[in-house]
């Protein structure tokens, strides 16, 4: 070794030659920190691999092979090569990974500067499409820190994978221990909670291939199960705040995924299975599952309770049982704080729940009522009218029905001139419940309110004058309300066009979708989803003491209210039958038609922003994620899709819904802003500025990316790049997907509109902090280094050009089998490889054949029968780093005559097809030829 190594790379078994070639390639490009790649290999079981990694080593002291048998298995392996490390720091490679260049400097400079004992960096997949392979969650891994202990970022613990960071060799040394069976999860989990202070660097470090998991059990089979007990086991001394983040994360994405909840219901009842989920949420509070819908609750309920095999009961479409096939349930498995978000009544028996809710009709259980003897009002239903003299009758006619229950209905009209009055004063001719007030403002919030301040009921309800509301739904609603207590009621409904009907227990998360009691907004935050005032029985004196009036805005008017009330609700209770039909009036009246244009766009922007606000004030995580995902995702994000489609361009209309675009998304969380896909953040950001034209562009993107120009995608980028609302980890991958990855794949972009790219895709690649990361060995990367040198089309054209000229070589055969040849276009100093594929093979599969290095004028290479996988034909390549990167270039073979031995005898000689002169012939041993002509007698003769 030229220098003391401060970092190595251990390689463990890896499997593919070419990929283990391609992993050292990459990795020895790195000028610092001074490294060695110990790369650890059965000979015996991998001679193909292990012969690449000898000829690395030859021609590169930092290349070291360490011999382990296999059936030692992955742990004894990884042991064996941190004892031949040198260096105080090492980082575990993915054999079928690579080094993205400076990651590993970045990585070991931090740690020199903190003096920490791990630091982390994120890998990043090289898929079709980019992405974190690392499962982090709560954005551990988005933003950089120092010298952090595990405890300032829980989410950290989900990251399951050894690649991407570097750590004292000590200290992973202590905790791999050669005779355990290999759990990747488990070694990554000691260690950070060994690690007493942790560096984060939120930069991509190293790239992976996308592969399935690394744990061949499906979650939930027996061995998974008793792989994730170790696990957890590991994490008995760990901080709550740690536990509890893995264990939701290990529930939500493993035990209830929907391969784990078919096994589970493919089989028996699983005592393991109970074990492992009852040890999970042994600890978790009210909170804990609030990601969960209702119906994974009460799948995570069925296992906990020793009844895995009912787990497929237990959901929307669940399957059929009769009532006297459920089992006793033993109700102390659901003792822990966190059941409480199943939302039983207090006397309610677990067993009969899940008969209501999952066997017999759900939500049979709140049709009983009981009628009351008071002359007082139950509930006053308020209805603001405005022009719907073709729908009021229906609606009224629909309430009057109702029985159970003392209502008065007051209708509070805004200035109708088709004759709505009318109709309301023949209803309330007949009916001296139905009382017609005229409003004392303009718009339906206002005359919401006029309608509460004479309102005479103990509850309150909500309807408008086009829709419906069902059969018996407030005499349900009322039996709910008095059971419960609670301050806010809600029914589920239906929300029917002119071609279809769509039913809202399955939507907003499934909120509506089951019975609850005895819930807040904390542990069903799914229901903050959903805030219109007309599917609700809300407290009368709950509403005038927390809700907000209703604005006289022409858009969104209830949902400030709504969200008031739901968030200071002490209780919160769900009934899942329909208690609201809401029609999508065709025509150019309602509120539904007119939405996009700029009074309505701005009307919402507005109302979600003092939403937001009392979000924020609420300090509820829970909620605040639920929350924002649900603005930035549906109904902010249909609303900026809507203003765009029926825009006009008026500076004056831009720059009033911008103002309140921006409003909104400055109180957005960081974290869940990054949790959008790229194009949205940018869509987001965009609009928040004003710049329409370009928000457009890139909300066409996703589905209609072929069909925009090189200009208009590269004036979108450019546009989002310089806004401080848009990360840089962002514009790369904008700027990878839509402007690399489209150069290299589209001739119809290497022509002069792209060279305003240029610029922008030069600063992406030489940022000092979060520098653009390409692939090693790619067309990416020549493409980068051509903009970095010449910084013109015409020299980017040229370095994604494949080559077609073949390189002249003579095969010289002899005691030793060589490929020697002229330096050409080839870098002095570069990497250099052969490489063969079988001739005529369609996958194009290449193997390494042999790594070598070169002086001033040629270039050699001995190679040897038993460098090719077997025998055959096979076309021989040579790949070399040119200015650019890596280049490929086919052979031009001719032979040298040998005249010492017989071409009979020689194993490796040329070949040709036509004017394909790149080939070698691979022939067996003689032995071997023997052999093979002896069996096939053998058989002619059988």
């Amino acid at each position: 070794m030229n220098a003391v190594a401060e970092l190595s790379v251990v390689v463990v078994l890896p499997d593919s030659p070419m990929h283990a070639s391609d992993l050292l390639w990459s990795t020895l490009r790195e000028e610092t920190p001074a490294l060695e790649v110990v790369v650890v290999v059965d000979r015996r079981s991998s001679p193909d691999v292990a012969a690449v990694i000898d000829t690395a080593a030859r021609s590169d002291a930092r290349v070291r092979l360490v011999d382990s048998d296999r059936t030692l298995g992955r742990s004894a392996a990884l042991a064996a090569g941190l004892d031949r490390c040198s260096a105080p720091r090492v980082a575990v490679a993915d054999a079928d990974g690579l080094s993205i260049r400076g990651g590993y400097s970045d990585l070991v400079a931090s740690l020199q500067s903190s003096g920490s004992d791990l630091a982390v960096g994120v890998a990043e997949s090289i898929a079709k499409h980019r992405f974190r392979v690392g499962r982090a969650i709560d954005g551990a891994l988005d933003t950089d820190a120092r010298s952090i202990r595990i405890v300032d970022r829980p989410g950290l613990v989900s990251d399951d994978i050894l690649c991407g960071k570097v750590v004292r060799r000590d200290l992973l040394r202590s905790l791999v221990r050669a005779e355990d069976p290999w759990l990747e999860e488990l070694l990554v989990a000691r260690l950070y909670l060994a690690a007493d202070r942790i560096d984060v660097l939120s930069r991509s470090v190293v790239f992976c291939r996308e592969r399935p998991a690394k744990r061949g059990a499906v979650p939930m089979a027996p061995r998974w199960v008793e792989d994730e007990a170790r696990i957890w086991a590991a994490f008995a001394t760990a901080p709550q705040t740690v536990r509890e983040s893995y264990a939701r994360e290990v529930i939500s994405r493993d035990v209830l995924s929907a391969k784990a909840v078919d096994l589970l219901a493919a089989g028996d009842d699983r005592p393991d299975a109970r074990d492992l989920v009852v040890d999970l949420v042994h600890d978790l509070t009210t909170t804990s599952l609030s990601t969960l819908t209702i119906w994974k609750r009460w799948q995570l309920a069925v296992i906990a309770l020793g009844h895995s095999s009912l787990v497929d009961v237990a959901r929307r479409d669940g399957r059929p049982i009769r009532i006297d096939s459920v089992p006793v349930f033993d109700s102390s498995a659901l003792l822990a704080d966190a059941w409480a978000s199943l939302g039983l009544r207090p006397d309610e028996d677990v067993r009969d729940a899940f008969i209501s809710r999952f066997v017999s009709r759900p939500g049979a259980t709140t049709l009983s009522v009981v009628e009351p003897d008071s002359d007082s009002i139950d509930i006053s239903v308020i209805i603001p009218t405005y022009n719907v003299v073709h729908y009021v009758d229906e609606l009224l006619e629909s309430i009057r029905a109702s029985v159970g229950v003392r209502i008065e209905i007051i209708v509070v009209d805004d200035g109708s001139t088709d004759g709505t009055r009318d109709r309301v004063l023949a209803h309330q001719q007949a009916d001296p419940r139905v009382r017609l007030v005229r409003s004392p403002g303009a718009g339906g919030g206002q005359a919401r309110d006029a309608g509460i301040e004479l309102a005479r009921g103990a509850y309150l309800a909500f309807a408008d004058g086009d829709d419906v509301v069902p059969p018996r739904t407030y005499a349900n609603l009322l039996s709910l309300a008095r059971r419960s207590d609670a301050d806010v009621i809600n029914g589920s409904y239906l929300k029917f066009f002119t071609t279809s009907t769509w039913d809202a227990g399955t939507g907003f998360n499934q909120a509506y979708a089951l019975p609850l009691e005895n819930v807040t907004i904390e542990t069903h935050p799914q229901l903050v989803r959903h805030r219109a005032v007309w599917n609700r029985l809300i407290r009368r004196e709950h509403w005038q003491k927390t809700a907000f009036p209703f604005p006289g805005v022409p858009r969104s008017n209830d949902i400030v209210a709504m969200t008031s009330a739901l968030l200071s609700a002490r209780s919160i209770a769900v009934s899942p039958l329909p208690a609201y039909v809401y029609r999508d009036r065709p025509g150019g009246g309602s509120m539904t038609s007119r939405a996009g244009s700029v009074d309505y766009t701005v009307s919402y922007f507005s109302e979600e922003a003092t939403c937001a606000a009392l979000v924020q004030q609420r300090e509820s995580a829970p909620v605040t994620r639920e929350y924002w995902a649900m603005v930035l995702n549906a109904d902010a994000w249909q609303n900026i899709g809507k203003f765009l489609d029926r825009r006009s361009g008026d500076a004056e209309e831009d720059r009033r819904v911008a103002e309140q675009i921006a409003k909104l998304l400055a109180r957005a969380p960081h974290t869940e802003f990054r949790r959008l896909k790229a194009e949205n953040q940018a869509v987001w950001a965009l609009a928040a500025e004003g710049r329409f034209n370009e928000a457009r562009i890139m909300l066409r993107t996703e589905k209609f990316a072929s069909t925009l120009s090189a200009s208009q995608l590269i004036r979108a980028i450019s546009a989002a790049e310089g806004l401080s609302t848009i990360s840089r980890a962002t514009i790369d991958s904008l700027a990878l997907k839509y402007l690399i990855r489209r150069f290299i794949s589209d001739s119809s972009w290497q022509t002069d509109e792209f060279a305003p790219a240029l610029p922008l895709l030069r600063r992406r690649l030489t940022d000092a902090v979060f520098p653009l990361s390409v692939v090693p060995n790619s067309l990416e990367e020549r493409l980068a280094r051509a903009i970095l040198e010449a910084d013109d089309v015409d020299s980017a054209r040229s370095a994604i050009k494949p080559s077609s000229a073949s390189i002249a070589a003579t095969l010289r055969g002899g005691m030793r089998t060589t490929l020697t040849g002229a330096l050409t276009q080839m870098r002095p100093g570069g990497v250099t490889r052969l490489v063969a594929r079988r001739y005529r093979d369609r996958d194009r599969v290449r193997f390494p054949i042999r790594h070598f290095d070169f002086d001033d004028r040629t270039w050699s290479a001995e190679i040897s029968p038993e460098l090719f996988p077997r025998a055959g034909v096979w076309v021989m390549e040579i790949e070399y780093e040119d200015s650019l990167g890596m280049r490929r270039s086919p052979l031009k073979i001719d032979e040298e005559a040998n005249g010492l031995i017989p071409g009979r005898f020689q194993r490796l000689t040329a070949a040709r097809a036509g004017k394909n002169r790149s080939m070698i012939r691979v022939r067996d041993s003689i032995v071997e030829r023997v052999g093979n002509r002896a069996s096939r007698m053998v058989g002619k003769r059988r």
